[in-house]
């Protein structure tokens, strides 16, 4: 549609332009996330600031191993969000460059919903994983 994001992104420069996949990391001056979710919802002027992630891609060979990365994610959301890396696991193991909130966006090539990330990590013996992590 044509809201704020959209009339925005019409009139910046490329390499200023929101994304998909951006980290806010400010609000209007405001740095706490339910303190920048509030002021998303309220205020009619915004000024964002935003990240770019770091994308790095990590196979995990399971071994007949749990993967070890408890997760988190909301019904219609399209990644998983790393809640927290097990002591004992596979990603662990493996040293996995995989830290608690880093965001799974993508398994086995696959993208999409949270869902079907999560169903794709649980049956793949050597997940891939592409991992999106605010700088």
């Amino acid at each position: 549609g044509e809201g704020a994001l959209w009339r925005y992104n019409r009139s910046a420069p490329p390499e200023r332009q929101i994304r998909v996949g951006d980290y806010i990391v400010g609000v209007n001056g405001q740095t706490e996330r339910l303190e920048m979710k509030q002021l998303l919802f309220s205020e009619t002027r915004l000024e964002l600031s935003i990240q770019r992630p770091q994308m790095t891609t990590v196979a995990i060979a399971k071994l007949g191993d749990s993967l070890g990365l408890m997760v988190t994610y909301d019904g219609d959301g399209s990644s998983l969000a790393v809640a927290e890396v097990a002591e004992h696991g596979a990603a662990r193991e493996a040293g996995a460059d995989i830290l608690q909130g880093d965001r799974i966006v993508a398994v086995n090539g696959r993208e999409g919903c949270a869902t079907e990330l999560l169903a794709e990590l649980g049956r793949s013996h050597r997940p891939e994983i592409v991992v999106s992590r605010c700088c």
